[in-house]
């Protein structure tokens, strides 16, 4: 099940995030994301059916006027936080539908960049974004780092008292 992350753990909406790459717009007026962790990472969204992960096989198609529809072939979902969720057989006639889309030669099926000649090859503009941290997240980074320094100082103790144990 895919779920949207409260801003306490991810520090900025999706809106702001979209705010960062909005210059794509410029030459299109959708941006086709391939790339699971930009998914992720632009609309504050994980797989929460094994505990908070990636997704697998999503796609989402953003239009310049912010809306998002996110494309998968695993959920049934209609929605996800406040975007709409499709089955992935639609998005080719999503695609076709807009007049220029914006997507990452890298990341994009062969299939797609054979079939529609509305495409323009740029380089996903998630990338950059998504390596510098905001705030909220470098405190969360910082937070997680002690919690995992303490259980492994935890467990080196008792290895050691165990191992004292043993040869007493």
């Amino acid at each position: 099940k895919m779920e949207e992350l409260p801003i306490e753990i991810v520090g900025e909406s999706y809106y702001e995030k979209f705010e960062k790459i909005k210059h794509i717009f410029n030459e299109c007026d959708a941006l086709l994301l391939n790339d699971p962790a930009s998914i992720a990472w632009l609309c504050n969204i994980r797989d929460m059916t094994a505990g908070p992960s990636l997704m697998r096989n999503v796609k989402a198609l953003i239009k310049n006027n912010a809306e998002c529809t996110i494309y998968d072939s695993y959920y049934k979902d209609n929605m996800v936080g406040n975007f709409v969720v499709k089955p992935i057989e639609h998005l080719d006639h999503d695609v076709i539908a807009c007049n220029c889309v914006s997507t990452d030669k890298r990341d994009v099926s062969s299939k797609i960049a054979r079939t529609h000649r509305n495409l323009i090859f740029q380089e996903n503009p998630c990338l950059v974004h998504k390596m510098i941290k905001n705030r909220v997240e470098l405190e969360n980074i910082k937070r997680i780092h002690i919690q995992d320094s303490i259980a492994v100082m935890k467990t080196l103790r008792r290895i050691k008292r165990g191992m004292t144990e043993r040869q007493a």
